[in-house]
């Protein structure tokens, strides 16, 4: 067996884990963006935007 404890959360606690992932990717990803236009210029903020998006959209074509 393993010793995760993840493995006994309810359902409604792993929601909530879910959520705070979600919302800590969220703020890792603006934070990073701003920095990047802040350090490189808006180009290079927009290429990576683009291929972030690119690679989280099932339907990208490059």
């Amino acid at each position: 067996m393993t010793n995760d404890p993840i493995i006994g959360l309810t359902r409604a606690q792993l929601a909530r884990l879910g959520r705070e992932y979600m919302l800590a990717v969220q703020f890792n990803s603006r934070i990073d963006y701003a920095a990047l236009a802040m350090n490189h210029g808006g180009e290079a903020y927009k290429a990576v935007a683009i291929d972030y998006w690119m690679a989280a959209s099932p339907v990208a074509a490059y």
